[in-house]
């Protein structure tokens, strides 16, 4: 998996051994030394790793530089990095009986909240059963699905936030399966005028929750309910994208002309929203 090479995704279902990425939403090193990963570890800038990969996301120009935060923070959320290969073996090891029981395994895969099951989604996809979940940190995002009825793991790594990853999973699957894989989409920032921005300020509910969309700069600062913000960037007049995360936004008219309508897409799930 060529991480290293600044934006461009590619993946397999091994990678070399000395080849790192970031990855959010997995165990600790406990459970990864117990199903035979070697190459794991807590992340921090200070240590000198061969050959770790550099965060990059989308900007006006092409790709740019990624912030460095401290992903120490985040702990397990954030902060480890791995391989594709190792994170095969730990799928191997989990899946394989070698983690868990199977009491403790059926447990963890069964949905108990829509298709959550404990830390993991379950669902069917064209008719396979599919348990995954993915990550995503500023620079890095991760994809893991497993078939348990096909006994196929799909692992993709990128250091180049967007979308892709879980395109790239979805196909990646569907190649496994013999299927035609789904053709993947590429985000680029335009420049909106001050009065298209304006029009979109303001409040939006939707049915769980609000968020509240203010025009900055060339851009756009969603602030959500719980105080965390999310600049959105255009990549068309109606059409907005998060340069760390697989989320974008949409605007459309209401029966009356204005622009009061907002779709929120996020991990192939979308949800609209009206204007206060």
């Amino acid at each position: 998996m060529g991480l290293h090479q600044p934006g461009i995704h590619r993946a397999r279902v091994l990678a070399r051994k000395d080849q790192r990425a970031h990855l959010r939403g997995v165990g600790s090193g406990e459970y990864f030394q117990t199903a035979g990963d070697e190459r794991l570890g807590t992340h921090v800038f200070v240590t000198i790793i061969p050959r770790r990969a550099s965060g990059y996301w989308p900007g006006s120009n092409g790709i740019e530089n990624a912030d460095r935060p401290d992903t120490r923070i985040g702990f397990s959320s954030g902060s480890l990095y791995s391989t594709t290969e190792d994170l095969l073996r730990w799928e191997q090891g989990l899946f394989g009986g070698r983690l868990l029981s199977p009491a403790s395994l059926r447990k963890m895969t069964t949905p108990f909240k829509s298709d959550y099951a404990c830390g993991l989604h379950i669902n069917r996809v064209n008719g396979h059963l599919m348990i995954e979940h993915d990550g995503n940190n500023i620079g890095f995002n991760s994809g893991m699905a497993y078939y348990p009825e096909d006994r196929i793991p799909v692992i993709v790594l990128a250091n180049l936030n967007g979308t892709v990853t879980g395109q790239m999973t979805r196909a990646l699957a569907a190649v496994a399966h013999g299927e035609t894989p789904p053709i993947p989409s590429v985000h680029r920032e335009t420049s909106l005028s001050k009065e298209v921005l304006a029009r979109y300020a303001g409040t939006y509910q939707f049915p769980h929750d609000s968020l509240k969309m203010v025009p900055e700069g060339n851009h756009l600062l969603v602030e959500f309910d719980n105080g965390g913000t999310l600049p959105v960037f255009p990549e068309s007049e109606t059409k907005f994208f998060s340069k760390p995360w697989p989320e974008q936004f949409e605007f459309s008219q209401n029966d009356k002309g204005q622009f009061a309508v907002l779709t929120r897409h996020e991990e192939g799930k979308e949800e609209n929203g009206t204007k206060k």
